[in-house]
């Protein structure tokens, strides 16, 4: 990994330990600026939690992005609080909170995976969404791949918008070993896209969806179905797209039961519609508790909670967790359920996919 001076390495794991005490106590973020040179040069980095042996949080920007400081401040708080592996850091689990910061050169990905290879590793995720922002260095990345791991496969984490804009690389991914792109939708709503402020549409997730079937790539989209905004209507909605998309093998079953979180310095907290629907911060979640203005929204947000819950328990096929998460949406909205059982094509059920979302 890189080298950073002995100073600037204390500066950065007492701004990483700051960071998390700010954040988690009081809602806001470290807004010192250092005057080290190399703690201001654009650097990528990983943070690393652990508690007690066991790892609790880690987060990290593949390309150099930001400042090192504030690289490290963002992949310490998301560390904390937005794994998708962990729940949420409590400020109670602070005092035994370890924490690792990895500062990587240009370089440094490579003699990362080489590490990860030589442990046996198979395929590597890039699950930083920023991926395709700095796409220079990304495909420079990319391209040392199948040079270096003829028989490693990977999978990245890129935004809607970042496929578009570099939609001419992508058969670059494929051909270089790229078994899947995922990439955060949130919502095929307009009007939720824009409130949550994606910098893209429904029409440009299904543009960048068509493109990928063209070039013989797969997508997994992942959502964020509830919401405050969200309708009986615009869920069934939701469930209609992806079954006329023929998307249903490419989207988790549990990715149709996310609701939205709300932590501390959410700029949803801006808008009045939105703080009228919040309840008092609750710090054992780290978030405001919200209700949607249908009861019937939040009833079955818990039921299809609990149906994926069980169906993945008793590991049913995707295809009929589907069909029971859309009869469950039908008979909430008093509706005739529109989804007939279909069976599952033979090339949509060998999209690949990984059993358990992980990246570090």
């Amino acid at each position: 990994m890189f080298q950073l001076s002995e100073a600037s390495q204390t500066y950065l794991l007492k701004l990483s330990r700051q960071t998390l005490h700010e954040f988690l106590f009081l809602g806001r973020r470290p807004t010192d600026t250092p005057s080290s040179e190399e703690l201001l040069e654009k650097r990528g980095a990983f943070v690393t939690l652990a508690s007690h042996g066991h790892l609790r949080g880690c987060i990290g920007y593949v390309a150099p992005l930001f400042p090192l400081y504030k690289t490290v401040i963002d992949c310490a708080i998301s560390a904390a609080t937005e794994d998708p592996r962990f729940e949420p850091v409590k400020s109670e689990e602070l005092e035994n909170i370890e924490i690792e910061i990895s500062v990587l050169s240009p370089l440094d990905e490579v003699k990362d995976i080489q590490q990860q290879v030589a442990a046996g590793a198979k395929h590597i995720t890039f699950g930083d969404p920023d991926f395709f922002n700095g796409i220079g260095h990304a495909m420079a990345l990319v391209e040392s791949l199948p040079r270096e791991f003829p028989q490693v496969t990977y999978d990245v984490t890129i935004k809607i918008e970042h496929l578009l804009k570099h939609r001419r690389h992508l058969p670059r991914l494929r051909d270089t070993g790229c078994l899947f792109v995922t990439s955060a939708v949130e919502s095929v709503d307009d009007e939720v896209l824009r409130r949550l402020d994606k910098g893209h549409t429904g029409a440009h997730f299904l543009k960048v969806h068509r493109i990928f079937r063209e070039l013989g790539m797969v997508l997994h989209p992942t959502f964020v179905p509830f919401t405050p905004w969200t309708t009986l209507e615009t869920y069934i909605g939701l469930l209609r797209v992806l079954r006329e998309n023929e998307l249903l093998e490419n989207v988790a079953p549990i990715q149709l039961a996310i609701r939205l979180l709300i932590p501390p310095g959410s700029r949803l907290l801006e808008l009045e519609e939105v703080r009228r629907l919040v309840g008092p911060f609750d710090a054992s979640r780290l978030l405001y508790p919200w209700r949607n203005p249908d009861p019937r929204v939040d009833a079955l947000s818990e039921e299809i909670e609990q149906i994926v819950a069980s169906d993945e328990k008793r590991k049913l096929p995707r295809q009929a967790i589907f069909e029971r998460i859309g009869k469950a949406a039908h008979q909430a909205a008093g509706v005739k359920a529109e989804f007939a059982a279909q069976p599952v094509l033979v090339s949509r059920a060998t999209i690949p996919y990984l059993n358990e979302p992980w990246y570090c």
